[in-house]
């Protein structure tokens, strides 16, 4: 496995002061939403104070997530975690993303950021521990490149067969090699323009790929809303804000994550099932 690539990013703007917000029974600081019913949760200006996160972020996300770190009014430490978590099975995903939150210290944050989609279960059962994790409903991580689930969901059931690239596919080797793989499923190849490249190389090299294999190509104009929302405190209905202690689950329903207290069997939601390898 390749080295995990680390930065952490410091923002400081001491002009700025932002709220605390009373999470259920605990204190969770955050921002930019004023008192608010969010997700079923309350959330109630308390005191003036920036926030400090910690973001785990696939590094798929590495460019994107990088050009969005410096007007941010918190601050964000961000890690970016191997994209080859996403090619070992949801079990060994999810107990690897165990380790990585398990290794932050939580008194030194207000909450955690996880720049993830359900990604085939893989965050399926993670547990906030001291302060809440705050995750997007998102299915994959193309809901984060395009900005909206509607959006995704749409072009994703107009467009079967369709396969989706960013700039982060070139730069880290597994996810090409692990795409390429499974390219016989597919006929169209999808490129996503975020807005952060630096002229048309990539663009060029995904049509090509798909000449290649005499496929449809499409360009697409993606959105970093959502990716700068969650960096932001922006939360809203896009996203989950898991209460210390609590769980993420699959949701079957538009949600598409929930969360519940461990082993709750008044729950609404069906937890995935662990038989993989």
């Amino acid at each position: 496995m390749r080295k995990v690539r680390k930065e952490s990013i410091r923002c400081d703007f001491s002009t700025k002061q932002y709220k605390n917000l009373i999470f259920r029974d605990s204190l969770v600081s955050s921002c930019i939403v004023p008192k608010a019913k969010i997700n079923g949760i309350i959330l109630e200006p308390k005191h003036d104070q920036q926030m400090r996160l910690k973001l785990l972020a696939c590094e798929i996300f590495y460019r994107e997530i990088s050009s969005l770190t410096a007007n941010l009014p918190h601050r964000v430490d961000v890690e970016f975690l191997p994209q080859q978590l996403h090619v070992i099975g949801r079990v060994r995903m999810k107990d690897r993303l165990t380790e990585y939150l398990a290794a932050i210290d939580e008194n030194c944050y207000d909450a955690i950021l996880l720049a993830y989609g359900l990604c085939s279960g893989g965050i399926a059962g993670l547990t906030a521990g001291k302060i809440p994790l705050v995750v997007p409903r998102a299915h994959d991580c193309i809901t984060l490149f395009l900005g909206c689930r509607k959006k995704y969901q749409d072009y994703f059931f107009a467009n079967g067969g369709t396969y989706f690239m960013t700039i982060g596919w070139f730069e880290q080797d597994n996810a090409l090699n692990y795409g390429i793989e499974m390219m016989p499923f597919y006929n169209k190849l999808a490129f996503i323009e975020t807005g952060i490249e630096p002229d048309n190389t990539f663009e060029r090299r995904a049509q090509k790929l798909a000449e290649e294999r005499h496929w449809e190509f499409e360009k697409l104009t993606g959105d970093l809303t959502l990716l700068r929302r969650l960096l932001n405190g922006d939360w809203n209905e896009d996203f989950l804000i898991v209460p210390p202690g609590q769980q993420i689950q699959t949701a079957y329903n538009d949600e598409v994550i929930e969360s519940i207290a461990p082993h709750n069997k008044n729950s609404n939601v069906f937890p995935l099932k662990t038989d993989d390898p």
